[in-house]
């Protein structure tokens, strides 16, 4: 009797551990289900204006901006050539875009191509050149240059 009850005890404890190793693997599956879906990318396709040209992202790069037609990958968020990058790219053509996160970048015969781990990017236009446009994103992205700033300047 003894060994008959060691026995079932054995086949006891090998189904519970079955079951609850199932358990394990389901929720393993369904947590790294979840994060795949979380782990949403972004991708832009900005078709260029007549003329238009993009200046921004790397400071280390001024000297060759405007870029070129077709350029490499630029990655903000890992390339940052001295730790001199914005994430603001701004046009000839009165148009910018603007993250609070890193993405990346690359022109391919002068359409704009944008990817982003973290959010869609948007194109905005905010003038009819890139002074205009420059003048207008200070104004609404930096607080520096904001009315509530100018205004605690002075005592």
């Amino acid at each position: 009797m003894g060994v008959f009850s060691a026995y079932c005890t054995y086949l006891f404890l090998t189904q519970i551990n079955f079951n609850i190793m199932k358990k394990v693997f389901l929720i393993i599956l369904v947590l790294c289900s979840t994060f795949s879906v979380v782990a949403q990318q972004y991708d832009t396709a900005v078709s260029p204006l007549k003329g238009e040209k993009w200046w921004g992202g790397l400071v280390a790069l001024g000297s060759q901006m405007p870029f070129n037609s077709t350029t490499e990958w630029y990655d903000l968020g890992r390339k940052n050539l001295n730790n001199q990058v914005v994430p603001l790219l701004l046009s000839s053509e009165g148009r910018y875009i603007w993250s609070e996160q890193p993405f990346r970048f690359r022109l391919q015969n002068d359409t704009l191509l944008l990817h982003s781990d973290y959010e869609k990017l948007n194109v905005i236009s905010a003038g009819k050149n890139i002074k205009g446009c420059l003048s207008q994103c200070f104004c609404q992205l930096f607080s520096a240059f904001g009315e509530a700033t100018r205004r605690n300047i002075f005592f």
